[in-house]
């Protein structure tokens, strides 16, 4: 059997569930053998070599899962298991740990082979380059937390796409609103009718005289709103930004209260 090498650019439990099937088209069913597993010469000599060469132990055990066939050799794949757990390989662990629950799913050792497979998972997770999640992992709480922060995002998404069709509808009926204001022409002024006292009325102010010296920022203001509210379009905001940039970092640092100069 080939050994799955493990990739560096690996990443999440979808590189470690194709490891594992990797490794399971690896064995081949073969005839079932004549004794008991525990007998075999080479799984003795691996019990013994455990401890003190778990290389050459590892070789023994694949040796007699090749010779019995891998549905006969479950401690086999329990032991393998052990062994490349104790070297931090995981997904090599989790491969031979599923085998033994698969081959012997009631035996008393199942779920405590179960509960390896788990420390298997966060070994693989620890082990990721830059060590993305580093410390006690729980994969249960690692996707709990996954899914919290996708309900999260969808939520904000959500509320951006509401904020952006409210501004989009505001922008229609601001436009409607322009067009049905009907534009009056200037009455005419009788100078016949001034007497020679009576001066003429003064003109109309300007419209740089209608736009005051400074504006006081407000609750929810922003440059674009407020270049809207003084000059009726929102495209002088840089011009705000320029006239104030003596106390302004940037064009959002705004503050309720802040006495903006404003051009004319």
């Amino acid at each position: 059997m080939k050994r799955l090498p493990f990739f560096n650019h690996c990443f999440g439990a979808g590189i470690l569930a194709l490891g594992v099937l990797l490794l399971a088209g690896c064995d081949e069913p073969q005839a079932g053998a004549s004794i008991p597993e525990t007998e075999e010469t080479l799984y003795k000599d691996a019990q013994l070599l455990r401890e003190t060469d778990p290389v050459s132990a590892r070789e023994k055990l694949l040796q007699v899962i090749s010779k019995r066939g891998s549905d006969n050799a479950p401690g086999s794949h329990l032991e393998l298991g052990r062994i490349y757990l104790d070297r931090k390989q995981a997904v090599e662990a989790i491969y031979h740990f599923s085998q033994y629950v698969r081959l012997r799913p009631k035996s008393e050792q199942a779920e405590q082979v179960k509960d390896l497979i788990n420390t298997a998972h966060k070994v693989f997770l620890q082990n990721l380059p830059g060590q993305p999640y580093s410390g006690n992992v729980n994969r249960d709480d690692l996707l709990q937390r996954l899914r919290m922060e996708n309900d999260t995002l969808k939520g904000r998404n959500a509320d951006l796409q509401n904020r952006v069709a409210q501004l989009e509808r505001n922008s229609v009926s601001l436009l409607a609103a322009q067009r049905e204001v009907p534009v009056s022409t200037p009455a005419a002024v009788d100078l016949q009718a001034l007497s020679p006292a009576q001066p003429p009325p003064p003109p109309p102010p300007t419209a740089a005289q209608q736009i005051p010296a400074t504006y006081t920022v407000q609750q929810g203001d922003s440059l674009y709103r407020i270049s809207l509210k003084v000059y009726g379009t929102h495209s002088r905001w840089q011009e705000i930004y320029r006239a104030n940039q003596h106390q302004m970092s940037s064009a959002n640092d705004l503050k309720v209260g802040m006495v903006l100069n404003l051009p004319r």
